[in-house]
């Protein structure tokens, strides 16, 4: 009999891998939590037929399961928040664990063991969710609520809490984990995709105060996770209750509080900041439906201030913003086995003078208004006791401008940037839709436990704009020295390079994504677990295979075999939950930006023409070439190619380490973290002949072109790789001190190692195309030494106390030129002889150090609560230095300048209210 059942399961098995792969449309990692556990008697043994209910203890909404054969339970799927958990058998006493706090991505596990009652009997204990998690191997950490409401945040952008967690990378405010940035991350809210597909970064924002937790995964994703190679964000939005509340607040901020003087003019800058805001919820239907909607308004004038050494163009100028966080939510569960969701948000902000700082003059600068909007709606469908399905569908929607505060064409100098940036004036605008699936299925009891899930995701990114065309909007001037007045052509060098597009620059690019993942979490012993997957991306839009290219001609192959196979485990050592070493391997595909995509494609079709003269005159570099001429006399231009053989980039990562949960509420981890890049993208100028001695490009002025038809000719290619290693340490305590100042805290330390021969997601160019081992060296991201810690602590009379504390050793200086010898446009060249300058080969001449603080007192009034703040931003007004310039030959070289960052601010100070019913 038993045998016939081992077969019966491996059939069952093999049937639910097989039908599910074909299900609806999915791939979710939703943001949602699990409750795992198991039900036994006083002498140990499993009790099979227990009835577990888990109730929402806001909601009051509820899911109930029965244990299986070996006494264990599974609840995938159930929303975040605090729970009430009933197990109960007939003939013995009912338990009740209280307040279990589940969170975004926690699986948590619960042990019940139940004494044998003459009367029915219940017993009610308090429960504690464990600080380490004994059932996954990917290294991850959460931010709180609490964390998310009380920590203080200098322009409360919630997004800088990810600094908080263990692997995290950067000064606060930087979004990266290992080698990849902003533009390798993945941005998730309430299980929809919300990351850019044209430059990376996030396609929306939301209010600090719509934020309820999120979690941050920055290695060893699971099979759910792809299209990224950088950190992971897993963010969840408030919701309604069955009580009503609301909340009004205000933050506000005035350079004539209590403002440190500037580093850089020895006095006050203006600085101006209101942040007031309304949210509330409550039920439609109490236990079945709720709502919650927030508004924000954000108002800020700070002072932007270039540093170029000509005191005529160091000139203060406002880089105010403005911003406005719209958001309105529903919640329902028609049935114990059904619950949806829709939310949507509406962010729409305007910044003046960006870009204006370091060696880049006022004129250089734009502004920027941008409307962003977004959609989710969720389903999770509860099917049996050991099948569920989570539905997510959405979109992202935004619609963006850059206008230049000047007509000048752009002016290069060593020292000086002056005119309109070659990207403004423009228009862009994504519209990305998506619909994902997901089904899990729980098999208690072959070969130990198996959590099966798969599911298939489809995403189609559209991408559409036009950038500036013809002059003055689009043209560049390049020069090698600079000049004695900006202002005054006629004290000009001769310009070494100029540049310009001309003819139609817009653009339509769509990209349908299709993936697919199966992954099981296998439990072989109540100690040990396997995080077993396999995962598939397919992107259809990033190749133009309907097009040839005259200078790389044959089929553009695409990428299509990107499995990604992804292997962890999980030793629980003592089998008590307080000791785990986990670790394991994944490879990660990231997405190709489709900015890459569009440039090739507008260049082939004939739209437009990039023309560049080398050594040009300067009052007029096109000879009076027009767009027309370039077309009806076929003139040499310059081209864009994709590489025939582009590939998506790819991340292998490795992870080894132990966690442990000490007595009294703390714990302490240390991970080894490996991360190596590879078939990354870079761009390279190629129009050259090579100096077979050398190994230099031939000037194309004496030499000629290998494609004479073309001027420049940029490739992009996959050929670039990054390198990470790093040793992360993390500590945290939870309710913790004496009964009179109860508090929390985490920090993390880490130290690594950072190389890469690119610094991107996209166009990084190389300086010499015939040695791309020059490329080779440090990151820009490579800081040796990383701590933070935070904490929150209650005092006595309702006053809390909430800090951060950042120290991070010294960072890269992009180090480069303004020379073009041999006309492959600016780098690290030297000298003709072909010198160059390392790749990042200074540093910042200071660690960084910063201490924000917050007070805050609270006054209740019946229903009504009243709570006061006092922040400080930068304690000890520590000279944080940044925008160093790295231009060898500038006359500001490797000198700091002032910064708009609010991480390298001086001391501020901002007071808040909240008003909470």
């Amino acid at each position: 009999m038993e045998v016939c059942m081992t077969r019966w399961n491996a059939l069952l098995w093999a049937g639910f891998v097989v039908l599910t792969s074909f299900a609806h449309p999915a791939h979710a990692q939703v943001a949602q939590a699990e409750l795992r556990g198991i039900v036994l008697d006083e002498s140990g043994a499993a009790l099979p037929g227990a009835t577990v209910t888990a109730m929402h203890v806001d909601t009051g909404t509820a899911r109930t399961t029965v244990t299986t054969t070996t006494g264990a339970f599974l609840m995938p799927a159930l929303p975040v928040g605090r729970y009430r958990v009933e197990a109960a058998l007939t003939g013995f006493s009912t338990l009740v664990q209280e307040n279990l706090v589940l969170a975004v991505g926690q699986s948590a596990i619960v042990t019940f063991t139940l004494k044998v009652a003459a009367v029915q009997e219940t017993v009610t204990v308090a429960a504690a969710s464990p600080l380490i998690e004994t059932k996954k191997s990917e290294l991850s950490g959460n931010v709180n609520p609490e964390q998310v409401a009380s920590l203080p945040l200098n322009g409360r952008d919630w997004l800088s809490l990810v600094a908080l967690v263990p692997g995290a990378r950067g000064n606060p405010g930087t979004i990266r984990a290992g080698f990849g940035g902003n533009d390798m991350a993945k941005y998730q809210v309430d299980g929809v995709d919300v990351s850019g597909q044209c430059c990376g970064g996030s396609n929306q924002g939301y209010s600090q105060e719509n934020i309820q937790e999120f979690e941050v995964i920055t290695n060893r994703f699971d099979a759910e996770y792809g299209r990224v190679a950088g950190v992971v964000i897993n963010a969840i939005t408030k919701s309604g209750t069955n009580r009503t509340r609301a909340t009004g607040f205000g933050f506000f901020r005035d350079s004539d509080l209590a403002d440190a003087k500037s580093f850089f003019t020895g006095r006050v800058e203006p600085f101006h900041e209101k942040q007031i805001g309304l949210n509330g919820g409550g039920p439609i239907r109490r236990d079945k439906v709720f709502y919650f909607a927030s508004y924000e308004y954000q108002a800020r004038d700070l002072t932007a201030q270039p540093a170029t050494g000509f005191p005529q163009f160091d000139v203060s100028v406002n880089n105010g913003i403005t911003r406005h966080y719209t958001t309105g939510r529903v919640d329902m569960q028609p049935a114990t086995s059904h619950r949806l969701f829709v939310r949507t948000s509406q962010y729409n902000w305007e910044q003046l003078n960006v870009g204006v700082d370091g060696r880049n003059a006022v004129s250089n600068g734009y502004s920027r208004p941008s409307k962003n909007t977004d959609l989710s709606v969720g389903e999770t469908w509860v099917v049996s006791t050991r099948l569920v399905n989570e539905l997510r569908t959405g979109f992202s929607r935004i619609d963006n401008q850059l206008i230049s505060n000047s007509t000048l064409p752009l002016h290069t100098f060593p020292s000086i940037v002056i005119g309109s940036p070659t990207n403004s004036p423009q228009w862009w605008k994504e519209f990305n839709i998506q619909v994902n699936d997901a089904i899990s299925y729980f098999i208690p009891a072959w070969h130990g436990e198996h959590t099966l899930k798969t599911g298939f995701q489809f995403f189609r990114p559209k991408f559409w704009g036009a950038f500036p065309s013809g002059p003055p909007s689009g043209g560049s001037y390049t020069f090698s020295r600079d000049p004695i007045d900006p202002n005054d052509p006629k004290t000009y060098p001769a310009p070494s390079r100029y540049s310009i597009v001309l003819g139609d620059t817009s653009y339509l690019i769509t990209n349908p994504t299709y993936a697919g993942f199966f992954k099981d979490d296998w439990v072989v012993a109540h100690n040990l677990t396997l995080n077993l997957g396999i995962r598939y991306d397919l992107e259809t839009g990033t190749v133009n295979k309907d097009l040839q290219n005259p200078v790389e001609p044959g089929e553009k192959q695409g990428d299509y075999n990107n499995f990604a196979p992804r292997l962890g485990f999980a030793y629980d050592v003592g089998g008590d939950g307080r000791t785990v070493v986990r670790g394991g391997y994944g490879r990660n595909f990231d997405k190709v930006l489709l900015n890459i995509t569009s440039n090739e494609r507008r260049q082939l079709l004939g739209q437009f023409a990039t023309y560049t003269v080398l050594n040009p005159p300067y009052d007029n570099p096109l000879g009076g070439i027009s767009f027309d001429d370039i077309n009806r006399l076929n003139l040499p231009r310059n081209m864009t190619v994709i590489a025939n053989d582009y590939k998506t980039p790819t991340q292998d990562q490795l992870s080894i380490g132990i966690a442990r949960q000490l007595a009294g509420g703390y714990a302490v981890q240390v991970d080894y973290v490996h991360a190596d890049g590879f078939n990354e993208p870079r761009a390279r100028s190629i129009n050259f002949f090579e100096d077979a001695a050398s190994h230099l490009p031939r000037d194309p002025r004496i030499y000629g072109r290998p494609f004479p038809q073309y001027i420049d000719i940029t490739r992009y290619e996959t050929t670039a790789k990054s390198l990470y290693n790093a040793w992360q340490f993390g500590f945290q305590g939870r309710d913790v001190g004496p009964s009179w100042i109860r508090s929390q805290f985490s920090g993390s330390y880490t130290l690594s190692w950072t190389h890469s021969d690119h610094e991107s997601n996209r166009f990084d160019a190389v300086t010499n195309p015939f040695n791309l081992a020059d490329e080779w060296s440090f990151s820009a991201s490579d800081q040796r030494h990383r701590f933070i810690i935070n904490g929150l602590s209650r005092l006595p009379w309702s006053v809390n106390v909430a800090a951060i504390f950042f120290a991070g050793s010294k960072r890269p200086i992009n180090t480069r030129t303004n020379l073009d010898p041999f006309g492959t446009g600016t780098g690290r060249w030297l000298d003709a002889t072909g010198r160059t300058i390392p790749r990042y080969s200074e540093r910042t001449e200071k660690n960084d150090y910063k201490l924000d603080l917050r007070l805050s007192k609270e006054v209740r009034v019946g229903h009504v609560a009243l709570q006061g703040m006092l922040e400080a931003f930068n304690v000890f007004n520590t000279e944080n230095l940044t925008n160093y310039n790295g231009v060898f030959g500038a006359r500001t070289y490797l000198q700091p300048a002032a910064s708009t960052d609010t991480f390298y601010q001086p001391r501020q100070v901002q007071v808040g209210f909240r008003l909470t019913y």
